[in-house]
């Protein structure tokens, strides 16, 4: 279960870093009082959201093959 639960979480930030990608900020935004806004700018922000998003997305779907490949137990 927390394999799916992983790839969905990794779906979703990919979504959040294509929006925040493609979406300008707005000058009084909140996103641009951060820390790492301020040293990366929102392309830096958005890139490591979705570097971050394909590392869960792998780690999940690696997760659910290897679940589904587990050979099951015999009773």
């Amino acid at each position: 279960m927390r394999w799916f639960a992983l790839t969905i979480v990794g779906l979703v930030a990919l979504y959040g870093a294509w929006h925040l990608y493609v979406t300008p900020l707005a000058p009084n935004a909140p996103e641009r009082t951060g820390w790492l806004f301020q040293q990366f700018g929102q392309q830096g922000v958005a890139v490591g959201m979705f570097l971050m998003a394909i590392v869960f997305i792998l780690i999940g779907v690696a997760g659910i093959l290897r679940l589904v490949s587990r050979p099951r137990a015999r009773r």
